[in-house]
């Protein structure tokens, strides 16, 4: 993304041999209301923990497979780097070092270049995602993107421990939401506009395709939410 005069375009490109950040900018951006920007980056970087889960999960199997969440972390070794960061920090995510959370964002986005995919990056929270956004609108610096994404990757992680019974995942997840300033309740969601119907109806349409979110309502329905979210 290249922006010039205020203008963003999209430029196809290679992996870089060396990335500046800009400390100042990043700086400036992280205080006061805008953090709400930096928890919106870690809830798309997080997004990689569902989209892991779901590469694991062939599209004809109706249930999660039982797969060691070893195995799943291995896929995203960037992004569970950065999970244990976050968990091991003092604080909020007020208190989070710029420069290392920088450093992993962007190589997140370098694995994309490096992988020639995004299936480790983007799955079935995303799709999720683009429905909340197309059917309510709701307003982009509010319900910014990351915590959009986070709401089906947070239902994702919890069914994954559910099914696989490696509840101990789900709890550093739900840990990490915390830390993140992500929303793990109705009443956090209804803070940026989102309310449960709004899941639900979501929810209700990705059940019509393959895709994990979609498999996984057909099976538990609204049960799913309500017990992640209630």
């Amino acid at each position: 993304m290249l922006i010039e005069d205020g203008t963003r375009t999209s430029r196809r490109t290679v992996a870089p041999v060396t990335t500046v950040i800009s400390q100042p900018s990043v700086h400036a951006a992280h205080q006061g209301p805008g953090v709400k920007w930096t928890t919106s980056g870690l809830g798309d970087l997080f997004s990689s923990l569902s989209a892991a889960i779901e590469y694991q999960c062939p599209d004809g199997e109706d249930a999660l497979l039982d797969v060691p969440v070893t195995r799943v972390i291995s896929r995203i070794p960037v992004v569970w780097a950065a999970v244990e960061w976050v968990l091991g920090s003092r604080g909020s995510v007020a208190g989070l070092d710029l420069r290392s959370l920088a450093r992993y964002l962007h190589e997140s986005s370098l694995d994309v270049l490096r992988l020639g995919h995004t299936r480790l990056n983007a799955a079935s929270e995303h799709l999720l995602c683009y429905r909340l956004q197309e059917k309510h609108h709701y307003p982009a610096d509010h319900a910014t993107h990351g915590r959009l994404v986070s709401i089906g990757t947070l239902l994702v992680c919890a069914m994954f421990s559910r099914s696989s019974g490696q509840h101990s995942f789900y709890r550093s997840v739900r840990r990490l939401y915390e830390k993140s300033g992500l929303p793990i309740t109705y009443g956090d969601l209804a803070q940026i506009g989102v309310h449960r119907e709004h899941i639900l109806h979501g929810l209700d349409e990705l059940a019509e395709t393959n895709c994990l979110l979609g498999r996984l309502y057909r099976q538990y329905a609204f049960r799913m939410a309500d017990e992640v979210f209630a």
